[in-house]
């Protein structure tokens, strides 16, 4: 089942939240993290020295943190900043501009006929599992490219998460 889970320290007055999905062909899942720990992963980017080795420890364990070679903490999860947001939108605007709306009218297509088959009641509930037809073609096309060498496969312990600071 594709998936799409976002958690966050936003509630608490943080501004850092990390997107999931799940449901990819070699895509790994695992436990979430909570907004203490999401914030300490965020004083780890920027230098911040940890005071509680528990919190530290178990994002450790749990693969969110490792010590390089010189025993420094290092993010595992990808963290972008509103700067470097914007310089990604920048690379997918260039680059898939012009396919996205070819690939968002065949999920549109496919989409509508799915909606169709639950009765009215359900409809809300329809719209919301449909979503999971973009990620459903994505990974239809990540198959594609690994299948004809176009891409690596996908190692074990594999996730597709991302940190973003939401200020």
């Amino acid at each position: 089942m594709y998936g799409f889970v976002r958690t966050g320290n936003v509630a608490n007055g943080g501004n850092i939240i990390i997107e999931r999905i799940t449901g990819i062909d070699g895509i790994s899942k695992r436990e979430l993290i909570n907004d203490i720990a999401i914030s300490t992963c965020m004083e780890i980017v920027n230098g911040v020295e940890q005071k509680n080795k528990e919190i530290v420890a178990d994002l450790i364990m749990n693969g969110f943190v490792i010590k390089n070679e010189t025993a420094k903490l290092v993010l595992t999860i990808p963290y972008i900043s509103k700067e470097n947001e914007r310089k990604l939108y920048e690379i997918v605007e260039k680059y898939l501009a012009t396919l996205i709306d070819e690939y968002l009218e065949i999920v549109k297509k496919i989409a509508s006929e799915y909606i169709r088959l639950f009765p009215m009641h359900l409809e809300s509930k329809a719209v919301r599992w449909s979503r999971n037809t973009f990620l459903g073609l994505y990974n239809k096309i990540h198959n594609y490219g690994q299948s004809n060498n176009l891409i690596g496969k996908v190692v074990d312990n594999s996730y597709l998460e991302v940190m973003l600071n939401q200020k």
